[in-house]
């Protein structure tokens, strides 16, 4: 498999580079498809010949565990880890919550989900027959190692080992998820994709750390007297480089240095601001900062953050996304040749198979006889058209051999014969370009009638009513010519989505309107607008493009799912207590993500807990868990511990390149591939 991605990708590397590499012929994929069936079905430490006595017993106990892997159980097998896998996922999330905290069923729950994955392991070892120490050595030693570490620490007697933390424990019941890598290809070959591009992202950041230092140190020496909430020290400052590389408020950033601390006074204490933001308290004021220096540094300021936004923000993080689009393209390219290559030897492999069958059956298999049309379904008499067509046309240009390039149709005799005649009218009415614009032209006018009986005045208009049965009318002849269309087989109108979805919207606007259905009989109508999409080529190429990425954008989905589901419950672990209003449940600490992946005010978050809420972000500085979260939480015990501030920085800034800048970016990595498929 590997070495198929490898050979893929140097394919794909030398077709990009002009290079001619010609493709596998179908003898070398049989004869590579027949290699690796043996490689599959034959082991020497596998096989029971080799071995006698108890060992040969325990060598065909192995080869019955290697069905549960590679065999006949192995769809059951992995359905069910599975199940598991994120039956534990969710466990760990409910066991946030403190209700179910320390819930009786879900304790039996998770150790039954830790019995599973351990005989997983036990399998997977049995499985490999005389030579069990294969399972931390074979070519996916890897994930053993990471399901047998995941398993021996969620035991009890590890606890030792975890230093009895029970945040650490739930952590690696989390990890958990990660096996979900493993199981569904797909993810896997989306995150190889992503780690593919890391060596580009990473010295993207080494580059994006030098012009942070250089702007910093610059930042650091003219604005921290006047702004010592941004520039105080050079990790601060390079802190506040990274949030106004994401553009986020850095024009709060520029206002403070360009007019000055009391002119903008923002996050600082000044003369002139509310007393309540003054408030002096045991020797020391309740807010970080007070204006140290008011010095308006105009010009400066405007240079500095301008040169700073389009250097750092508009080109280098736009790298990012360079990066991320090629890697993916790279790796779905990889994916599709590779399988491409398994499809055809698989064809290859049952075509000889087929082969075999009918020589020793001593069948023929020529089909090239004359076929009676009259016993065929439309579809298949046009496509016998065209194969005679182009037979014609080849012997014509190859052979010199003039052919007749028509063939004469023929019916079936009497009443069927004679709706063969007219399905085909209907087809070609169907498809006429005359009747596909007259289509089009009536749906656009749905359109503009749905938003006319938006007013008041045109609501209950008779006009457009009689105008609306008109419409209606055509839409359903339209479903009738495409069903008529169909010949005998008219269920063959309902395997074009297009025809499901006119169907129902036709049907749907039959439906008496009285109550509520009046709403929804106007939303069917609305759904008119959507039958657009296949009458224009352009629209459809967009929407096609969009179809063909959603199983990849579902499997992001569920990729960056797992990010954020990680990332919620560890910020739980941290921030819980100083930060309830943002990581106080794990549903409300997943949206605080979610925003922060928008990247929209995700520094208000971030402040809070690397200076405490009882600095930045509330109101009070006591904590009642009767109380609304809004305006109550327990502030870190250190106060401007550096210990703290450091842990909540990595922990934003690395979500933030991670969630914002890396994992969402694969979206466009995957749209634009698609198009250039769909197109």
């Amino acid at each position: 498999m590997a070495a198929a991605a490898m050979a893929a990708r140097a394919a794909m590397q030398a077709r990009n580079n002009g290079e001619g590499v010609e493709e596998k012929t179908d003898e070398e994929l049989l004869a590579e498809a027949e290699a690796e069936l043996a490689a599959k079905t034959y082991n020497k430490f596998t096989d029971p010949k080799n071995y006698s006595g108890p060992m040969q017993k325990y060598v065909q106990f192995g080869n019955f565990m290697n069905e549960f892997i590679v065999g006949k159980y192995e769809g059951y097998f992995n359905g069910f880890v599975l199940l598991c896998i994120c039956v534990a996922g969710v466990l760990v999330g409910m066991q946030t919550y403190e209700e179910y905290e320390s819930n009786a069923t879900l304790e039996v729950v998770d150790n039954f989900i830790l019995y599973v994955f351990t005989v997983e392991c036990f399998v997977k070892t049995f499985a490999e027959g005389a030579a069990p120490w294969r399972f931390f050595t074979n070519a996916e030693w890897k994930w053993n190692v990471f399901d047998f570490i995941v398993v021996i620490l969620c035991y009890p007697f590890a606890q030792p080992l975890t230093g009895g933390n029970a945040a650490v424990l739930r952590l690696m019941r989390l990890a958990r998820l990660m096996k979900l890598l493993k199981k569904i290809q797909q993810l896997q070959m989306i995150v190889m994709g992503l780690l593919g591009g890391l060596s580009s992202i990473g010295y993207i950041v080494i580059l994006l750390l030098l012009v942070f230092y250089l702007y910093a140190i610059v930042g650091v020496m003219y604005f921290a007297a006047n702004d010592p909430w941004h520039f105080g020290t050079l990790h601060i400052a390079m802190l506040t480089l990274f949030r106004a590389s994401t553009l986020e408020d850095w024009t709060d950033l520029m206002y403070i240095s360009m007019y000055g601390c009391s002119e903008y006074e923002n996050v600082y204490c000044t003369e002139t601001a509310e007393i309540d933001k003054c408030d002096f308290q045991d020797g020391r004021y309740l807010h970080l900062y007070q204006c140290v220096q008011h010095e308006p540094m105009p010009i400066l300021s405007a240079v500095y953050w301008i040169t700073f936004v389009v250097v750092s923000a508009l080109v280098m993080l736009s790298l990012f996304i360079g990066a991320v689009t090629m890697s993916m393209a790279d790796s779905m390219e990889d994916m599709k040749v590779e399988a491409e290559e398994n499809e055809r030897k698989l064809r290859l492999l049952k075509k000889k198979e087929r082969m075999q069958e009918l020589e020793a059956k001593g069948e023929d298999h020529d089909d090239n006889h004359q076929k009676d049309t009259s016993a065929m379904g439309i579809r298949e008499r046009t496509e016998h058209k065209n194969e005679v067509v182009m037979k014609a046309l080849l012997l014509e240009a190859w052979e010199g051999v003039i052919m007749s390039q028509t063939v004469e149709t023929q019916y079936a005799a009497g009443l069927k014969g004679k709706y063969q005649w007219l399905a085909e009218k209907m087809d070609v009415l169907a498809n006429h370009p005359t009747f596909v614009n007259l289509i089009t032209g009536i749906i656009i006018l749905a359109g503009v009638m749905v938003g006319l009986q938006t007013f008041p005045e045109f609501e209950t208009d008779p006009t457009l009513a009689v105008i609306d049965l008109i419409v209606l009318a055509i839409f359903t002849f339209e479903c009738v010519v495409k069903f008529i269309a169909e010949e005998f087989q008219p269920w063959n109108f309902f395997k074009s989505g297009w025809n499901t979805f006119d169907f129902i919207v036709v049907a749907g606007s039959f439906m008496p309107a009285a109550g509520s259905l009046v709403t929804m009989l106007r939303l069917l109508r609305l759904l008119r607008v959507l039958k657009l999409l296949k009458a224009f080529p352009q629209l459809a190429i967009i929407v096609n493009a969009l179809i063909m990425g959603l199983s990849s954008i579902g499997y992001i989905g569920v990729i960056l799912l797992m990010v954020f589901y990680l990332f919620s419950i560890l910020g739980m672990i941290l921030f819980k207590e100083n930060d309830p209003w943002h990581f106080g449940t794990l549903h409300t600490s997943m949206l605080t993500l979610f925003r922060c992946s928008t990247l929209e005010d995700w520094t208000d978050v971030m402040y809070i807990n690397i200076y405490g809420c009882n600095y930045y972000g509330y109101n009070v500085t006591t904590f009642d868990p009767s109380e609304s979260p809004s305006s109550h939480c327990r502030p870190n015990t250190e106060e401007f511990g550096v210990a703290k501030q450091a842990v909540a920085a990595m922990y934003f800034v690395i979500f933030t390149l991670l969630g914002a800048l890396v994992l969402l970016t694969l979206f466009i990595g995957v749209v634009t591939t698609s198009m250039e498929e769909a197109q």
